[in-house]
C-alpha cells in the first residue's frame, strides 16, 4: 500500500493476532491495490463503464468512497484514475521520479 504499518497488541493477546493483522492487511492489498494488475479494484477499473460483481470489500469501500466524496461536494473524489495516471502517478511511490520545485 505504499506505506509502513506499525501495530501494537496487547501483551496477553493471542500468539496468532499478528498473523492476523498481516492476513487482514493483505487481503485489503489484493483487493483494492491500484497498483497490483490482479486486484479487484484494478479489474474493476479496467471494466470502466461495464456492469461488474465485486466482492462485499470493495464495495463497502466504494460506497464510503461516494459518501466522503458526497460529504466533501466533491473535494475528495475517487473516481480521478485518469487524471492520475496523466500527472505520472501510475506506479508505486519508490518508482515515481522525484520533482524538484523551479526556481
Amino acid at each position: 500500500m505504499g506505506t509502513q504499518v506499525t501495530v501494537l497488541l496487547p501483551v496477553d493477546a493471542p500468539a496468532t493476532a499478528t498473523a492476523a493483522v498481516e492476513a487482514l492487511f493483505a487481503t485489503w492489498e489484493q483487493t483494492l491495490s491500484r497498483f497490483l494488475p490482479a486486484s479487484e479494484l484494478s479489474r474493476l477499473n479496467a471494466a470502466a463503464g461495464r456492469e461488474v460483481l465485486v466482492g462485499d470489500l470493495l464495495l463497502e469501500w466504494t460506497r464510503h468512497a461516494l459518501a466522503a466524496a458526497e460529504a466533501t461536494g466533491g473535494v475528495f473524489d475517487p473516481t480521478l484514475l485518469g487524471e492520475l495516471v496523466a500527472a505520472g502517478y501510475d506506479r508505486s511511490f519508490e518508482l515515481v521520479p522525484a520533482v524538484r520545485p523551479g526556481p
